[in-house]
């Protein structure tokens, strides 16, 4: 207890500023008294205060310790307590006497007893050089006046700022070579020697200025830079929220040095940001008590909550600290992140805390925000992998720079200013939640908004109405659901949005419930019954759809056509026939026609495109409807149904035709099982009905507008048949992630999925929608118009509607479990143990999702289809033509002869290819010549040369077109995942996956040009059998042809004079694309021939009745003008309002603004402006109670007593010293002070209490 104690930082350098015991003496102020003590004096007083505390007085150290110092301000302080408190003073005293002579006086005396005191300590001698080597620093040029002997110092120019405060610039290992004795004065002991001392390191944890609660939530590498940023030291030494460094909501760690002179710091790399949530002392928000019998009682600061949350963010851990908010009334305390007070806040100042709490940990919302996306492989589990991955690769970063920049300061001794350093350990990563956990935070937001999202759907109506089920979705029913559920049945409009989703035991009867919700939800709305309603069956009489929608007698039902044809096509005897395409193609003829005036304004378009690719000057009626795809027809031309009796006429004749011998396959299989075809047929007669559009019903709407060959052309939307809900059962499939989901996470999943999807398909609806809304919270998108009108008089989400009141309709599970008598919980608990796209350019349309016409095949009706088997698009004329696709001839379903047949030029029929193109005859006049030369073995002579050359001259313009198969496609029309890889330039991507051969580049289709496909075509049949046998050699057939082509191509490219006078284009092949090319055209040959011994009749492609113009897009969708709307709580903002002490501002009444007076113009003098008056500060009520009583006392002459606040510290009576609370004590007025008693603090209060027990029991 004798030797003084050294305080070092955690980096291990000396602490030389002053305690906190020095700071409080420095306080009082207070000068020295008396004459200065004589040597004997000082002596005598020491070896009795050795003897008094037990020391021994033969040491010397302990003696010297006990001295009393009789200089400047400290006068009467011990030299330990000196060493100990003020290092830096005593260090500089004793610098400044090196060049001192010692004396016989007093106080010269007991300055050299101070300095050998100091300097007898290793620690002593380390700060006389630090102080030593900063005064070098500052001054280069001056001469060391005084540096202990046996301390080695470093280069000047090597010390920096940096290493003097941050680490220790001396070499620990050293030690005195001698021992140093300086000149003492005439006194009668003997020098005393280098003493041990002992050292202490102020640890973060015992220097850290935080809460003590925090210290268990928060990690240790944040404590020490949270205590320096955010807090600093109360009256009582505890930590105390500094008011004035609340100036931001994010608090960062400090960053690494960039030039790393420090020793790197383990908080500087792996500190973690905090977000110090306090509404009311950051903002001033008037906060009210949400327990209705405080009936809004104002809430106070309770100071700060005790625990401190980690948050999930994307890449790393944050931390959130709140406040406590207390109400006078009820004595109840809130926490300033609970639901409670985040709602009384007004929307601005909400959106401002990102998190999503759970009873143990927190999320962040951009991370909760990657759940809702829907879609295939987005699952919770995923989204885990992908966080843990991102956390991981953020602190493999930061631990690679710690210790690249911690291998700096581990090199030799002499090269560096520390020679000795301790780096802190690699900081944990905070470990990432479990799956169940990013589930359980999932369903807490969503259901946390539960009442908004089923008002949403609630609130959603239709012209146009469809109804199906599916099966699919209720198998992911897990747990206590599972087998509980049979469909899921789904009510959908005409712009792809879902009324109502609910789960149900059994069709049927089950249905009542949601359909007499849906018709009330009308009725409430006042919205107009739907004019027709789409089933999958019951359609005729009085069926149970009729009398579930009674209500509704107006509406009419109609049959689903795809439903209709699938039906009729049940009786075929398998869908891998060849005739099986046609027959369904031909069955959607017998029911659909098209509108004259759109496809006349197709053709004119397509005519404009095939001109410009050069491909036709003149091109027929014929040969562009062939070029029109299926796609092309649904997107700009409408289609009606033809009429219940031609409609049954065409279908009987096409079942009649094909229930022979022309319904045979090549292998003489039957397309048609006769007797069950009959037997389906008159069961589903009366059916044709029932499919029909319903008149003065229009069923088309214009969406948009697009430029193809010069002409605009309109782009419909058709709200006909409930296809649309049957491309939503597969993205209601995806709502919910995985293959097996609990009740609960199934209702969190399918709201969430429901809302999102209709947001998208009103914005896709409406002529102000944008492709993608920008989000999907109504709260958001309410408060936001509402703030804009406010301000700039308008809306910044002119599509979003209001939602009606929820109507009290059950929608998914909790359906099916009012059939089971069951009740959806919804508690949670924390504790651990994709789009059709369209197949055209890119346009300016919005693509929908939503619908995919099934009436349409994805196999190319005869009378649209292209020629040739692959489909090439035209492009718009805004791009570099492409060549149109060569193939083997197909008829097509177009009008009759008599009208739509041009006339026919012999020259041209003669000579016109597989394509329906002139010139045919001279490509293969060039395939023949070029033929020859498949061999081996010999070259192209020169006339050879020259013949082919006549040849490719007399070719027609468009067989010498550059035409190269283009790959690329900016969507993918069909695939998985239906998007294109990210590329930065077009087609690259497409080049790295087509087909390559061994030792070859990309391989191409051998129909690249007609002379190419005419080339390979003539070698096909000169090989034409499987296995061919070659000078006695037994060789495979596509080999050889492989090598022919080969042979031929080889021959062609290094002739010099074909080369310059005749390219001929012969593109590189394989034997994978030479059999796939040979596959798809004899497949196409036969059933072209198949198609053509059909006896039925086609139906013409137009119809001649005019149809009725189509509606447009509207503004909005359909709204409720009578209904009660959801009421969205939108608080108005009370910033500013709350009552604070110590306020002096004057308080703004809500709603109004203190405006500073303008500037007068006039050239009044400046001492003018002092004549206004003085704004005075409000005053509580009970300062003016106390006044009022104080001045009523003086007038009546009584004496009132004048509160006079204390300014210096208390001074114990019994040691003169500061009463400080870490040595003093307090028991019912009796004092303890550690200096003059021999107890310790507990023994005395123990002692003092059994006192007070006896003194009580006496009194009794």
């Amino acid at each position: 207890m004798f030797r003084p104690t050294f305080r070092r930082s955690e980096e291990g350098a000396l602490i030389l500023e002053d305690t906190s015991a020095a700071v409080v003496f420095n306080s009082l102020r207070k000068r020295p008294t008396g004459k200065c003590l004589t040597p004997d004096d000082v002596r005598q007083d020491a070896l009795k205060e050795v003897c008094r505390l037990g020391g021994n007085t033969k040491d010397e150290c302990d003696v010297l310790g006990c001295y009393k110092f009789q200089h400047s301000k400290y006068s009467g302080q011990t030299f330990k307590w000196m060493v100990e408190n003020v290092l830096e003073y005593a260090v500089c005293f004793v610098i400044k006497m090196a060049n001192e002579i010692p004396s016989t006086s007093s106080l010269s005396i007991n300055k050299f007893n101070f300095k050998r005191y100091l300097e007898s300590f290793p620690e002593g001698k380390e700060a006389i050089a630090m102080k030593e080597i900063k005064r070098r620093r500052k001054c280069p040029t001056r001469q060391t006046s005084y540096i202990p002997v046996g301390i080695k110092l470093q280069k000047v120019e090597d010390v920096t700022d940096e290493t003097l405060s941050g680490t220790d610039v001396f070499d620990a290992s050293l030690q005195p070579s001698t021992s140093y004795a300086p000149a003492q004065p005439n006194t009668s002991y003997e020098p005393v020697s280098t003493m041990p001392s002992t050292t202490i390191t102020i640890k973060q944890s015992e220097d850290c200025l935080i809460p003590d609660k925090w210290k268990k939530n928060l990690p240790e590498i944040d404590q020490q830079w949270i205590s320096k940023t955010l807090f600093k030291k109360s009256k009582k030494g505890t930590a105390e929220l500094d008011s004035t460094k609340l100036k931001q909501l994010w608090y960062y760690p400090p960053q690494p040095d960039p030039l790393n002179k420090n020793i790197p710091m383990a908080n500087s790399y792996f500190g973690h940001r905090l977000l110090l949530w306090l509404p009311r002392k950051t903002w001033q928000v008037k906060l009210v008590c949400p327990r209705p019998e405080c009936k809004s009682y104002p809430l106070t600061s309770g100071g700060l909550h005790g625990i401190v949350r980690p948050v999930l963010d994307l890449d790393c851990h944050y931390f959130l600290a709140t406040e406590q908010l207390r109400c006078s009334n009820c004595k109840q305390r809130q926490i300033g992140w609970s639901e409670n007070i985040l709602k009384q806040l007004d929307l601005a100042h909400r959106l401002q805390f990102p998190v999503v709490l759970s009873y143990h940990l927190a999320c962040d919302n951009r991370v909760l925000q990657l759940l809702k996306y829907r879609g295939l492989g987005n699952s919770p589990s995923q989204l885990r992998q992908q966080v843990l991955e991102q956390h991981t690769r953020r602190w493999n970063e930061r631990v690679a720079l710690y210790l690249e920049n911690c291998k700096k300061f581990c090199g030799s001794r002499d090269d560096y200013v520390i020679a000795a350093s301790k780096f802190d350990e690699v900081s944990k990563m905070i470990p990432v939640p479990s799956v169940q956990w990013f589930l359980t935070i999932y369903c807490n937001e969503v259901m946390g908004r539960i009442d908004e999202l089923k008002a949403s759907i609630t609130s959603t109506f239709g012209r146009v109405l469809k109804i199906d089920s599916t099966k699919r979705i209720v198998r992911k029913l897990a747990g206590r659901a599972c087998g509980t559920g049979a469909w899921a049945t789904n009510v959908g409009n005409e712009y792809g949005q879902v009324l109502i989703t609910v789960l149900t035991a059994a069709e049927g009867c089950g249905l009542n419930n949601m359909t007499n919700g849906i018709i009330n939800r009308y009725a409430l709305a006042g919205v107009p019954p739907p004019e027709i309603l789409y089933v999958d069956r019951d359609c005729c009489g009085h069926s149970s759809i009729r009398k579930m929608f009674s209500a509704w007698p107006d509406m009419k039902i109609r049959l689903d056509i795809w439903h209709f044809m699938r039906r009729i096509a049940a009786a075929c005897s398998t869908e891998s026939h060849q005739l099986y395409p046609i027959f369904l193609k031909r069955l959607s003829a017998c029911i659909f026609e098209w509108s004259a005036e759109d496809v006349e304004r197709l053709k004119r378009a397509k005519r404009g495109q095939l001109i410009a690719s050069k491909a036709h000057s003149d091109p027929t009626d014929d040969i562009i409807l062939q070029n029109i795809s299926k796609r092309e027809f649904a997107l700009h031309c409408r289609r009606t149904t033809r009429g219940t009796r031609e409609t049954a006429n065409l279908i009987r004749e096409l079942l009649t035709s094909l229930d022979g011998e022309e319904g045979r396959d090549t292998l003489g299989v039957p397309l048609l099982d006769s007797d069950r075809t009959w037997e389906i047929w008159n069961s589903q007669e009366r059916h044709v009905a029932c499919i029909q559009d319903p008149e003065g019903i229009q069923l088309y709407v214009k969406t948009s507008e697009m430029i193809k060959g010069g002409v605009t052309l309109p782009v419909y939307r058709c709200a006909r048949g409930s296809t649309s809900l049957e491309s939503f059962h597969l993205h209601l499939n995806r709502f919910i992630p995985g293959e097996r989901a609990s009740d609960v996470h199934f209702q969190a999943y399918l709201m969430d999925g429901l809302v999102r999807w209709n947001t998208n398909r009103a914005v896709a609806a409406t002529q102000s929608g944008a492709p993608h809304p920008n989000t999907y919270s109504g709260l958001h998108q309410h408060g936001l118009n509402t703030l804009a009108e406010q301000v700039f008089g308008k809306k910044l989400y002119n599509s979003f509607v209001l939602p009606i009141k929820y109507t009290g309709e059950l929608i998914g599970v909790e359906y099916l479990y009012n059939q089971t008598n069951k009740v959806l919980e919804t508690h949670f608990s924390d504790d651990e143990s994709d789009d059709a796209d369209f197949d055209e350019e890119v346009y300016t349309f919005d693509v929908d999702e939503g619908y995919d016409d099934k009436t349409q095949p994805d196999y190319e009706p005869p009378s649209l289809r292209r020629l040739g088997g692959r489909h090439h698009r035209a492009p718009p004329e805004v791009r570099q033509p492409s060549p149109i696709p060569q193939q083997p001839p197909s008829s097509h379903d177009g009008s009759d002869a008599e009208e739509d047949a041009a006339p026919i030029d012999t020259e041209l029929e003669d000579s016109a290819g597989p394509d329906n193109i002139s010139g045919y005859a001279k490509v293969e006049a060039l395939a023949d010549c070029l033929f020859q030369f498949k061999e081996d073995s010999g070259v192209i002579s020169k006339t050879q040369a020259e013949q082919i050359t006549q040849l490719w001259n007399n070719l027609d313009p468009y067989d010498k077109i550059i035409k190269r198969q283009s790959r690329h496609q900016d969507y993918l029309s069909k695939g998985r995942f239906k998007r294109s890889k990210t590329t930065v330039i077009p087609g690259v991507e497409s080049t790295r996956r087509c087909f390559l051969g061994q030792n070859t580049g990309p391989a191409q289709w051998p129909d690249c040009n007609r002379y190419m496909e005419c080339l390979i075509t003539k070698l096909c049949e000169a090989y034409p059998s499987t296995v061919i046998s070659v000078g006695g050699n037994r060789s495979q057939r596509w080999p050889l042809i492989v090598k022919g082509y080969k042979n031929i191509r080889r021959k062609v490219l290094t002739n010099g004079h074909l080369s310059s006078f005749a390219p001929l284009q012969l593109m590189e092949i394989n034997r994978t694309t030479l059999i796939q090319w040979y596959n798809r055209t004899s497949k196409k040959q036969e059933r072209q021939v198949l198609e053509s011994g059909i006896s039925a009749i086609k139906p013409k492609l137009v119809t001649s009745r005019a149809l009725p113009e189509p509606l447009i897009k509207p503004a909005v969708l359909y709204t409720s003008t009578i209904a009660p709307s959801f009421t969205f709580v939108l608080p108005e903002s009370t910033v500013g309002q709350a009552t604070v002490r110590n306020k002096t501002s004057i308080p703004v009444p809500p709603g109004k603004m203190a405006i500073p007076p303008l500037p007068s113009t006039s050239s009044a003098p400046a001492a003018s402006s002092s004549s206004s008056l003085p704004v005075e500060t409000p005053i509580p009520r009970s300062v003016a109670h106390y006044r009022k009583q104080a001045a009523k006392r003086i007038a009546e002459g009584k004496q009132v007593k004048r509160y006079k606040p204390r300014t210096s510290v208390s001074v114990c009576s019994q040691c003169k010293q500061p009463r400080l609370m870490e040595n003093h004590a307090q028991y019912y007025g009796t004092w303890y002070c550690a200096a003059k008693s021999n107890q310790t603090m507990e023994e005395w209060k123990t002692a003092m209490a059994a006192q007070r027990r006896l003194r009580k029991q006496q009194k009794k």
